[in-house]
């Protein structure tokens, strides 16, 4: 079983760095793929879990700026406890600010082991490490090599808060929008974390199995924020259930006024929906609509044309559409919300 303990009860607010700590793991990590739920305040500051609930990702993220040996072994104290837990904790991450120079051995490396700090900070560390464990929780000989040396240490290195979200997009041109326009975003995810945190007072709680945490509403799925800047990029959800067949962007209309039978119609705009739905939720190959996205942003920031079938031509007539779920119609739709929130925006 896991008990909660030390919770932030009514927070006043979500920092920015738990708000760059969950948007680290979507896409800086070689295993951000397998990522699936982020839980906010629960096991620590942030969590990620995996799609079948058995590999928890511990973060402790802290914003202190000139931390000491001391302020860094009582947050990796926090750690530990989960090392310590029964539940599976595999992966520690301490992610702060750029640490002194001084502790450590390259100062070039912005994630890095515990072998990269200096041999007398280490000793200082791991000895309060070791008085803490021992007197609170009875350990004569706590395992605390086994446990540093599985820490990662991750140094914020962006300056702007629109970095991070620029990172996640995956564009390669990331100018096609303002820096402001990434930071309301960025603002935005960190007000929805804000709510989760706040959401039911867990403190002393018991769960027994780690998908228990899902029923205190604390938490959101990599594909919710995925949606979310995706969303906020074309200015459309494309993936509310809310959204019925009848929405048909502006653009596309000159796709199917030839077509006189209304259920056709019908089906014509529920394939589409459904086709590009399918191609968010393609976990191998995501990157295939983020590319699609950012070509016809592009385009349409260099160019007056606004007519869908030409844009397409321009664009994807000889493009190889590694992901099978696109068609023709669904990247005309595609092109056609894109162009009614480029030219309402």
């Amino acid at each position: 079983m896991y008990e909660f303990k030390n919770t932030e009860q009514n927070a006043s607010k979500a920092s920015d760095f738990e708000t760059k700590s969950m948007l680290y793991l979507i896409w800086k990590r070689t295993d951000s793929r397998i990522v699936n739920c982020v839980t906010f305040d629960c096991f620590n500051d942030i969590n990620w879990i995996n799609e079948s609930f058995d590999n928890i990702w511990d973060i402790q993220a802290k914003n202190e700026q000139n931390l000491s040996p001391k302020k860094i072994w009582e947050y990796l104290y926090t750690l530990y406890k989960n090392y310590n837990s029964s539940f599976p904790f595999n992966v520690f991450i301490f992610f702060c600010p750029k640490l002194n120079e001084r502790y450590k051995i390259n100062n070039s490396k912005l994630s890095y082991w515990i072998k990269n700090i200096k041999n007398d900070t280490l000793e200082r560390i791991k000895n309060w490490l070791i008085e803490k464990i021992v007197s609170t929780e009875k350990i004569k000989s706590p395992k605390v090599n086994n446990f540093l040396d599985i820490v990662t240490f991750v140094e914020d290195n962006y300056s702007n808060d629109s970095d991070y979200i620029k990172a996640v997009t995956n564009f390669k041109k990331t100018n096609i929008k303002s820096d402001k326009f990434y930071d309301t975003i960025f603002k935005e995810l960190k007000s929805i974390l804000l709510v989760k945190k706040n959401n039911n007072n867990i403190e002393n709680q018991v769960i027994h199995n780690v998908k228990d945490v899902i029923k205190f509403d604390r938490h959101l799925f990599k594909s919710n924020i995925e949606q979310l800047i995706i969303a906020r990029i074309i200015w459309t959800n494309l993936f509310n259930s809310d959204v019925q067949w009848v929405y048909i962007p502006l653009p596309f209309k000159s796709i199917v006024w030839k077509i006189k039978d209304f259920d056709e119609i019908q089906d014509l705009i529920e394939n589409c929906q459904s086709d590009l739905s399918r191609a968010f939720f393609n976990k191998n190959n995501k990157k295939t609509l983020w590319n699609i996205t950012e070509k016809i942003i592009t385009y349409l920031n260099n160019n007056w044309n606004r007519e869908v079938n030409i844009i397409y031509d321009d664009l994807f007539r000889n493009y190889n559409f590694i992901n099978s779920y696109f068609s023709v119609n669904s990247i005309k739709f595609l092109i056609s919300i894109i162009i009614e929130w480029y030219d309402n925006n």
